[in-house]
C-alpha cells in the first residue's frame, strides 16, 4: 500500500531485510486484531527486559499494543501501548518486567485503523538474558560493547587471540572502520589481525560459555 508501512526493515535498513507488519488493506476493517506470541519464558531471576523496534506510518494508522501474561495465574498487563501516525521511521521501545517471575508470555497486538493507509510493523525483537531464568543464556546476543560477554579465548588449540576493538583496525584496506551494534566508530567488535607476526593458517578461536537448563 502506498503512504503507509515501512519501505525497509531496521536491522539492515534496506530493502532485502524482513520485518512483520499488518496489511490494513481489504478486508481488513476497523478494530480487526492481529496477535503476535512470544515462547513463554520460565525465570527465577529479576531485571528482564523487552526491547523492539515498531513502525507506525499512514494517516490511518491503529494501535499496537503488547501485554505479558502471568501464565500461572492468567493475568494479562499491558506494558507498552501507542496510536496513531508517528511517520516513516522506526521507533525502540524498551520496557523493564522489573517485577516478572516464574512463567510468562509477551503478546504484540496490532489493531487495525480505519482504513488502508494504517500498516504497523515490528523488528529487532529481544530479551535480556534475566528473561530466560539463568545468567548465562543471553550470552548469545553478545555485542561486546562492555566487555567479552562471557565468551572465553581458547589458550590451548589456536596460535592468536581475537581482539576486542571500536573504529577501524590497524591495518589500511581492509577490516571494519565501524561496529554493527551501533553502526559508529565508537561501538565495539571483535576481529583478528592478520599482520604480522600472523603467517597463512594460523588459527583464533573463542568459545561461548557453557550453557547449561538450571534444574526443574
Amino acid at each position: 500500500s502506498i503512504a503507509t508501512g515501512p519501505t525497509t526493515d531496521h536491522t539492515f535498513g534496506n530493502s532485502s531485510g524482513h520485518y512483520l507488519y499488518i496489511e490494513t488493506s481489504f478486508p481488513r476493517t476497523a478494530g480487526d486484531i492481529a496477535r503476535f506470541n512470544s515462547p513463554i519464558f520460565s525465570t527465577t531471576i529479576v531485571g528482564c527486559q523487552l526491547a523492539f523496534w515498531y513502525h507506525m506510518y499512514g494517516a490511518t494508522t491503529g494501535t499496537l499494543n503488547v501485554t505479558v501474561t502471568d501464565v500461572a495465574n492468567q493475568r494479562t498487563f499491558t506494558i507498552f501501548s501507542m496510536s496513531g501516525n508517528k511517520g516513516n521511521q522506526w521507533f525502540q521501545s524498551k520496557t523493564n518486567l522489573a517485577n516478572i517471575t516464574g512463567s510468562f508470555q509477551i503478546t504484540f497486538i496490532a489493531v487495525a485503523g480505519t482504513s488502508f493507509t494504517g500498516d504497523i510493523a515490528i523488528d529487532d525483537i529481544s530479551f535480556t538474558k534475566e528473561c530466560c531464568g539463568y545468567p548465562t543464556c543471553g550470552a548469545a546476543q553478545a555485542d561486546f560493547q562492555t566487555g567479552m560477554d562471557g565468551f572465553v579465548q581458547t589458550k590451548k588449540t589456536d596460535t592468536f587471540d581475537w581482539t576486542r576493538r571500536s573504529g577501524s583496525t590497524g591495518s589500511f584496506g581492509t577490516g571494519p572502520s565501524f561496529d554493527h551494534t551501533t553502526n559508529t566508530s565508537s561501538g565495539y567488535y571483535l576481529y583478528i589481525e592478520t599482520s604480522s607476526p600472523r603467517a597463512a593458517g594460523d588459527k583464533a578461536q573463542i568459545s561461548t560459555p557453557t550453557y547449561q537448563e538450571p534444574s526443574p
